[in-house]
């Protein structure tokens, strides 16, 4: 079914919307056009928002954060590091060194597998994807 709200913006952008203040007209041409769903909105910068990463946290980077998940965009490790410094700042110390340097002893999983073994900080990341943070753990 559709929504107006969708459907009257993609038409706008289109150039298909010249009705003035008719708002059954972008009907009209929903019902003409039989595969518009298909055709349109499932085009990949029509329609669409980036969809959201979870991110898990764990120890002290919970604790600073106050949260043991996160959501975030980006497509890259880079670019969830990034914002996920945006929300918390007080983790930048703790997640990097000397500027943008992944620190050492941070461990970044995706999927349970450690970046390092990946493309590190270049790595891609999918919404489907399993997203952790972990710090140094000790304990006795």
């Amino acid at each position: 079914m559709w929504d107006s709200r969708v459907a009257w913006p993609i038409l706008e952008r289109l150039g298909r919307l010249d009705c003035g203040s008719n708002p059954r007209y972008p009907t009209i041409i929903l019902h003409l056009t039989t595969n518009f769903n298909e055709y349109f909105i499932n085009q990949p910068d029509v329609g669409k928002t980036m969809a959201a990463k979870k991110v898990r946290l764990f120890a002290n980077v919970r604790e600073k954060a106050g949260t043991s998940e996160v959501e975030v965009n980006g497509d890259t490790v880079s670019e969830i590091l990034d914002e996920i410094i945006a929300k918390y700042p007080n983790l930048e110390e703790l997640i990097f060194e000397d500027g943008k340097k992944l620190r050492g002893y941070i461990n970044i999983l995706i999927n349970g597998e450690n970046i390092q073994h990946l493309e590190g900080t270049d790595t891609a990341i999918t919404e489907k994807d399993e997203v952790a943070i972990f710090p140094p753990v000790s304990g006795g």
